[in-house]
């Protein structure tokens, strides 16, 4: 890493230990980001001793759940931390359903078998049509690690027709986001472009993408950032042990309803 903050990792038979010295910041969080992705997916289940870290810009604390997300968050890594009371404070405070911190490495490390409330995998996304079909596998890992495949088959419609928006409408980089929390699915994908999506004017609207989504979700809307939007849809979670089903969504309006979107979106995640 750099100058400003350095990190030294202690492998373990199941778990590995990151402890970090010197300054989060908004340079420093980047190579944070990149260091805390690699060792989960070198050790699977990673604790991070704050102790030494000193917080100079608190938005960086927010490393941790991108690097976790990154990495494909619960079940397959798995991130707590302990130390620094400032630093985990904030962390409480900015995102307390989405990572573990305990009050020491022990208490941390048994909270690593717990599930986080909130939970997020984020995926980069290829530049080509192609797009749609790479998502599906991953989206069909996520369904079966989050016992979701009760609505897998309308998650992959809706994320099929997000993807394909984007990588019409707004060529370049992309970024497939799933957000589950105890009552919902968020689904997201961002892009480079600042307008939000419009239905194609020779479209069939009841056959149009964006009248597919608004069928299959319980709300969507567009979020905009400052490198371009992202557009997401809920879905709402169904009962414990409910089995997949092919019941038919509810009928796609006449008009389209873009003008019932939300202006602020629900979806959590970084743009």
């Amino acid at each position: 890493m750099s100058d400003g903050l350095t990190w030294q990792v202690l492998p373990g038979e199941r778990v590995a230990t990151l402890t970090l010295t010197g300054v989060l910041d908004r340079v420093t969080r980047f190579e944070l980001v990149t260091t805390v992705h690699k060792l989960l997916l070198d050790h699977r289940q990673l604790l991070i001793d704050l102790t030494d870290l000193r917080l100079q810009w608190a938005p960086a604390i927010r490393a941790f759940t991108t690097a976790l997300a990154r990495a494909g968050g619960w079940p397959s890594t798995r991130l707590a931390l302990f130390g620094a009371d400032e630093a985990t404070t904030l962390l409480q405070a900015s995102c307390p359903w989405e990572i573990h911190v305990g009050v020491d490495r022990r208490h941390a490390e048994a909270l690593l078998a717990r599930r986080p409330r909130r939970i997020r995998r984020t995926i980069e996304l290829p530049d080509t049509s192609d797009a749609p079909r790479f998502a599906r596998a991953l989206i069909v890992d996520a369904c079966a690690d989050w016992a979701l495949t009760a609505i897998e088959d309308h998650v992959q419609l809706v994320a099929h027709e997000l993807i394909s928006n984007a990588v019409h409408h707004a060529p370049g980089r992309h970024r497939l986001y799933l957000t589950l929390d105890p009552v919902r699915l968020t689904i997201g994908v961002s892009d480079s472009s600042p307008h939000p999506p419009r239905p194609r004017p020779d479209s069939d609207t009841r056959l149009d993408g964006l009248s597919i989504i608004a069928a299959f979700s319980r709300n969507w809307g567009t979020s905009p950032h400052r490198t371009g939007k992202t557009v997401w849809a809920v879905l709402r979670i169904p009962p414990s042990g409910a089995t997949r089903t092919s019941t038919p969504p509810p009928a796609v309006p006449d008009a389209h309803p873009l003008h019932r979107v939300p202006a602020r979106a629900a979806v959590p995640g970084e743009p």
